[in-house]
């Protein structure tokens, strides 16, 4: 915003209208923080659903209060993704492939990369926690899949070399050997 006037008395003012308005600011993001910090508390996961769960309005208009639901549609193909992933038998290129041919859809409607299935398959969100500055809390959405599942996952991907990509176009003398 433009000074009042090039007067002493005008850049006082402009200076003064500057602080005041960063001061509403920083008391707005503090009543933001602490109302999601309480929402957290309370089990209530502050954000967008990931693939498999929607977002739900169990309130009012005037008075919403959303929660996380599991999507009738998508949860069912993420309940067998864990399942199946955790057997070893199936990389996680096999299963973007599977859970297409299946029916599970990005947005797009277009096949689920396979960074999404990874990261998917890591997040605890699935057995019902979620991560929120830096913690691991209890969430109170129904979990798609059991912690023992959710572990073997864990230990698969492990044994799998972090998911790496198995399916070459080219073959090079160095694959595997040398990165970027």
């Amino acid at each position: 915003q433009p000074m009042i006037d090039d007067s002493p008395e005008g850049q006082l003012m402009d200076g003064m209208l500057a602080s005041i308005n960063a001061f509403y600011s920083r008391l707005t993001g503090r009543k933001v923080k602490k109302t999601l910090e309480k929402k957290c508390r309370d089990g209530d996961f502050p954000g967008w659903a990931p693939i498999g769960y929607i977002n739900v309005n169990k309130g009012t208009e005037e008075k919403p209060h959303k929660v996380i639901g599991i999507d009738p549609e998508k949860g069912p193909f993420i309940t067998e993704l864990f399942r199946l992933y955790s057997t070893g038998n199936y990389p996680v290129d096999t299963l973007v492939d599977m859970m297409f041919t299946m029916g599970l859809r990005s947005k797009n409607n277009k096949r689920v990369y396979r960074s999404v299935l990874y990261s998917l398959l890591k997040n605890p969100f699935y057995i019902g926690m979620f991560r929120y500055n830096g913690s691991i809390l209890k969430g109170n959405h129904l979990p798609l899949t059991t912690p023992a599942i959710f572990e073997a996952c864990q230990r698969v991907s492990n044994l799998h070399n972090q998911n790496a990509c198995r399916r070459r176009k080219y073959r090079w003398l160095l694959n595997g050997f040398a990165y970027c």
